[in-house]
């Protein structure tokens, strides 16, 4: 890494986020780190985004404006004009915590693909918004996290800007040459584990806004989301098999070993059936799938990961009204009643 200090590029892509991204362009300024750089690709907005980066600019923050593209060429397009030895891609809703290096800097080493931390939740208006997460366990390390991957195809961690990625592991798969999927996340959440080491800070240090229009986040139940999470699992995972061709495995299809997925797959069978992506399915052999999978190497804890089971099992036996209701407490938290959430905590 050059000079005394690594340096931090945080990218931050933006789409029609006009009301949220001067909260996420000054929550990187206030980033305590003296050598960094702030690069904002504004992906063609058509609403007051570009008004709202470009007075940015005299702070020195780079403002790129491009026609649209999606969020993979626009984080793309801001790591080629980036010089960080770190890299965050840095959601235009989100938010950077101002002592979030004094956490994560010392962890980067030499075969460390990245450094991933808790976010904590806040609202559309910025209030706090439900738990952090994930919950990550108290022995989690580079080594059990390949274990968990090798073994379920899963390991825990947080969506785009939780992750401070090195900038040698990004530029072993960037830019992407055969695209699969459109968002960057694809690419480097499936690739890290196999192409170096996995570094985790357990304290909540960037913020997740849940307003409703996020891709990853449901405020309000969206069934056609199942089935479109379990096919990008799938090609995640052909992804990752593929620019690792030097690592020690080969990632499981998660469809049949990773408990998360399983949920989502179950889920995507009761709500979407005539969308359902995976050929010849029945909720029998999810119940299959999912008995086995206990058995393998996971990262939940052994009650979690039973409740999940049992929770599992009721949304494939009951009826569909009912499993609705429960397939909605899970994902989509701010509608579970107060006796669901308490549960939920002790879980």
């Amino acid at each position: 890494m050059s000079g005394d200090q690594p340096m931090l590029s945080i990218i931050i892509p933006n789409f029609n986020y006009g009301r949220f991204i001067g909260s996420a362009i000054r929550s990187a300024l206030a980033v305590r780190w003296s050598r960094k750089e702030i690069i904002v690709v504004d992906d063609g907005s058509n609403d007051e985004s570009w008004s709202v980066i470009s007075s940015f600019e005299d702070q020195g923050v780079l403002a790129i404006r491009q026609q649209n593209a999606g969020q993979l060429i626009a984080c793309q397009r801001g790591f080629a004009r980036s010089r960080g030895d770190m890299v965050v891609f840095l959601d235009s809703d989100d938010l950077l915590a101002p002592d979030i290096m004094e956490h994560v800097a010392s962890l980067f080493r030499p075969g460390v693909t990245k450094v991933q931390v808790r976010m904590f939740v806040v609202d559309a208006t910025g209030m706090p918004g439900g738990p952090d997460y994930p919950r990550f366990p108290q022995d989690i390390g580079p080594a059990l996290i390949r274990d968990w991957v090798k073994e379920s195809n899963a390991y825990p961690t947080p969506p785009g800007s939780g992750n401070i990625y090195a900038r040698t592991f990004l530029e072993q798969i960037l830019p992407v040459d055969q695209p699969v999927d459109r968002f960057l996340d694809s690419y480097c959440l499936s690739a890290a584990p196999l192409l170096g080491d996995i570094e985790t800070v357990d304290a909540p240090l960037v913020g997740y806004r849940v307003h409703g229009a996020n891709d990853g986040a449901m405020s309000s139940l969206q069934p056609e989301k199942f089935a479109t999470e379990l096919r990008r699992a799938r090609l995640r995972t052909d992804y990752a098999n593929r620019v690792s061709p030097n690592a020690t495995f080969v990632l499981p299809d998660p469809i049949v070993c990773s408990i998360p997925v399983l949920v989502q797959r179950a889920s995507s069978l009761r709500l979407c059936a005539e969308d359902h992506p995976v050929a010849g399915d029945s909720r029998l052999k999810i119940a299959v799938d999912f008995t086995r999978a206990l058995s393998r190497k996971h990262h939940l804890g052994t009650r979690a990961a039973l409740l999940m089971w049992a929770w599992t099992m009721g949304i494939l036996i009951l009826p569909r009204p009912l499993a609705r209701h429960l397939i909605g407490w899970r994902f989509a938290p701010v509608t579970r009643p107060w006796l669901v959430r308490r549960l939920a905590s002790w879980a």
